[in-house]
């Protein structure tokens, strides 16, 4: 009789092996990264006692020191080398209505469907919430093409008001933030369909 039927194989060859979070390589060689100016826009946004970071990567908002008095949420697609992710597809978040003070999305709307991911985060977020978002330039903004007005605009249509001291984005930077606080209900389109989300464009991120 084989070893096979007395013997569980060992851990290693039963649990996948963590995933590399490829926005988080990609930042490194960055002037500014992304997550770091999410740490600092929480840590001045004293009412974001309970966050929840969606697409969290390797999750490194809940390993700040300086955010330790704060309750942090991880969710992405596959578990992180600190196994501390809720693994789970965040249009699909198992927390309840309500139930957080800040959303964040650090480069992380991927896919078609990202504004399911939205959607989610305003159901999750108590109102007077904040919603942060960062995202490679590129995405939304190439030469003529620039969709962050209507990204903008699609949030907003969610319940959202836009905060951000400036709406616009420069053309070859690494990065665009926007910042959110939720005031209510999402508003009734003129025929009663589903907010429209812009098309984003693939990742393109730049070297230093």
């Amino acid at each position: 009789m084989g070893s096979e039927g007395r013997f569980p194989p060992p851990a290693s060859l039963t649990r996948p092996p963590p995933i590399p979070h490829p926005p988080s390589q990609q930042t490194k060689s960055w002037p500014v990264r992304p997550v770091d100016r999410a740490i600092r826009w929480l840590k001045s946004t004293p009412g974001a006692r309970v966050i929840a970071d969606l697409g969290c990567g390797d999750a490194q908002i809940s390993r700040t020191r300086s955010l330790a008095d704060r309750t942090t949420h991880n969710f992405d697609l596959c578990q992180n080398e600190h196994g501390n992710v809720t693994v789970c597809n965040i249009a699909d978040i198992p927390l309840p209505d309500a139930s957080v003070d800040a959303c964040v999305f650090c480069l992380s709307l991927m896919g078609t469907d990202y504004g399911t991911f939205l959607e989610e985060a305003a159901r999750i977020l108590r109102t007077g919430g904040h919603l942060w978002i960062a995202e490679v330039t590129s995405r939304a903004v190439q030469q003529a093409f620039n969709v962050v007005p209507d990204l903008v605009a699609a949030i907003e249509a969610l319940g959202f008001t836009c905060t951000s001291p400036s709406k616009k984005v420069a053309e070859g930077s690494y990065f665009f933030e926007l910042v959110f606080v939720k005031r209510g209900e999402r508003k009734a389109t003129d025929d009663g369909r589903a907010v429209a989300f812009p098309k984003l464009r693939a990742c393109a991120y730049k070297k230093r």
